[in-house]
Formats: C-alpha cells, sequence, structure tokens
C-alpha cells in the first residue's frame, strides 16, 4: 500500500496485515509530512502527531516485520526550530523505515502561499540536508536488519550499471542479484547476507 494517510489506516486494514500470511506485501508508505501537531493543523491534515504515532505503532505490533516508508516536508511557512526537532525525533524513533524528504515552496492559489513567516530557503535547504542524513541512517538500519532472514524477491530485466539485476522484496527492500540469475519476474528466495544504504543482496535458494 503506498500514499495512504494515517487517518485512514482503520483497525480493520490493520487487522488484515495480521492475517495476510504472505498474501500482502510486507510494506506500507504512510506519509508523516510534519512531526509537530501545529505544524500538521496549519497544513490543514486530518490528523495529527499522536495519530500518526498510534497508527505506525499498530501496524508494527500486528507485523513486526513490515516496512514503514513515510514523506515529510521541511521548511512549512511557520516551522520553529521546535517544529522541525519533533519531526526529526519522531523519524528517529524507530517507528519509520526509510524516508523521502521534500522542501517546501510556494504554489500559487494555494492557502499556504498567503501564509506569513515564510522560512529562509537556505534554512530549508539545512534542515532538508539533516533529514536527508538522518533517512540515510534508518534506511541502512533497516536494512542491517534484513541480514540472516529469507525474503521473496521478485528481479527486474533492469541491470545496473555494475552488472547486476535489480529487484524488489515482499518488504519493498531493494535487491541486488547476481549478473546470472535470471531476472523473469517470478519469485525467488533469497538468504539475505549482506546490506548496505542503497540495496541488500544474499544468496539465491533454489
Amino acid at each position: 500500500l503506498s500514499s495512504i494517510e494515517p487517518q485512514t489506516v482503520r483497525d480493520d486494514i490493520i487487522e488484515v496485515y495480521a492475517n495476510s500470511n504472505g498474501r500482502l506485501c510486507r510494506h506500507i508508505h504512510m506519509p508523516l509530512q510534519a512531526g509537530s501537531s501545529r505544524i500538521l493543523k496549519k497544513m490543514l491534515r486530518p490528523y495529527d502527531q499522536n495519530t500518526y504515532i498510534k497508527r505506525a505503532e499498530a501496524i508494527r505490533a500486528a507485523n513486526p516485520e513490515i516496512i514503514i516508508g513515510s514523506d515529510v516536508i521541511v521548511g512549512f511557512p511557520g516551522e520553529t526550530d521546535e517544529d522541525f526537532n519533533r519531526t526529526k525525533n519522531l523519524i528517529e524513533s524507530g517507528l519509520i523505515d526509510y524516508l523521502h524528504v521534500f522542501s517546501y515552496s510556494d504554489r500559487p492559489g494555494t492557502p499556504s502561499s498567503e501564509l506569513p513567516d515564510k522560512i529562509h530557503p537556505s534554512l530549508i535547504k539545512e534542515r532538508n540536508a539533516i533529514l536527508t542524513t538522518v533517512s540515510n541512517d534508518i534506511k541502512l538500519k533497516s536494512h542491517k536488519k534484513q541480514i540472516g532472514k529469507r525474503l521473496e524477491v521478485i528481479g527486474e530485466h533492469k541491470k545496473s550499471p555494475e552488472g547486476y539485476y535489480l529487484g524488489y522484496a515482499d518488504n519493498y527492500v531493494r535487491v541486488k542479484l547476481a549478473s546470472d540469475s535470471p531476472p523473469d519476474k517470478n519469485i525467488i528466495n533469497l538468504d539475505v547476507t549482506e546490506a548496505n544504504q542503497d540495496s541488500i543482496s544474499g544468496n539465491i535458494i533454489s
């Protein structure tokens, strides 16, 4: 499931995750946008920080092996250092496995473009860089947790410049497959032995 907002992740959806027995991929992308309830309200988002935390915790409880991705926007008008740190702290809490970081920019005709207290572009750039570093760290930690596990992987036909085939595991983690691996889009089993920031790799089990 991708780009599903936290207030729509109802208990019945979580129950499906808990009882899917492999029929549902162990991945959900649930945008956060900001870890400050004050900023979320200014964004006109229909949820607050606690709603996000509770939904993410419920998803993890239903399926501890699930990968949770998220989006954040830095530099929204009026975002203080305290607001930014709330976002950073939530991201570093362990609830999120990877992150897409976006910098705020005005769009003509939107309510936010009329808001005061615009954030200076240099500060937006600085905050983006901070969260990008955090994102890289949490993604690497998530990938390292896959070492020693057996994952179901689908190979793709696209070949990387290094001579590897690329694929995705059932938890949406990117996988490097050896150059002699047939990327025929069938499900293969992989014992994970290595992990880095971009991908994981391992031994294919016939």
